[in-house]
């Protein structure tokens, strides 16, 4: 349980769907109701998809280039403490797209892939999470926990994605910059966590 809890609360932190309402409100304007719930259990599909393959092989990759966990860890902490800092201040995530991503996005005829599903839902700091929860995680148990947490955070995104529009209606763009701070707060309480292992692994 306790596992569950750091899986899904990191993950649900560093992914805020309720931040990607307002990009995607904007790369949908122009689509049918029908084409803009598509396009939500697409990208949602696609950022589920990367975010099992990073579980599964993201491992394998650090350990090819010679990268320990407590150094993934440092760097990984610093990053989404970063990210943690844009989101207290209600800025958009420079981890996850910038204002040019956007942009290009609205021109886009299918924005499923790009950006929504990368780097908007699996972006640098997502992917950085997975990689430092699965280096630390050892068993099918443990796995199958971080599995299911980043299953149960897809499917918060993609409920999230079909309601966007009412939910943007209910709390407006004040409510959705609270629930980033909210959201900030907590990263950034994780990441300094995620720092201090790994410093103590390394001492």
């Amino acid at each position: 349980m306790k596992d569950f809890v750091l899986f899904f609360s990191t993950l649900l932190a560093v992914v805020d769907p309720i931040a990607i309402i307002g990009p995607f409100l904007s790369m949908t304007a122009s689509e049918s109701i029908s084409t803009r719930k598509n396009t939500a259990y697409r990208a949602s599909f696609i950022s589920f998809v990367l975010m099992v393959l990073v579980m599964l092989f993201g491992q394998k990759i650090l350990d090819t280039l010679g990268i320990t966990l407590p150094a993934f860890q440092i760097a990984g902490g610093i990053l989404l403490f970063m990210v943690s800092i844009d989101m207290i201040y209600a800025k958009p995530h420079r981890s996850q797209h910038t204002r040019e991503e956007t942009e290009e996005g609205i021109q886009k005829d299918d924005v499923a892939v790009f950006p929504l599903a990368i780097p908007l839902i699996s972006g640098p700091g997502t992917i950085a999470s997975i990689l430092m929860l699965s280096k630390n995680t050892q068993g099918i148990l443990s796995y199958s926990i971080l599995l299911l947490a980043i299953l149960l955070v897809s499917i918060l995104t993609l409920v999230v994605l079909l309601f966007s529009n009412q939910i943007f209606k209910l709390i407006g763009s004040i409510g959705i910059n609270t629930t980033s701070r909210i959201m900030g707060i907590v990263l950034s309480a994780l990441s300094v966590q995620f720092i201090l292992t790994g410093i103590k692994a390394v001492f």
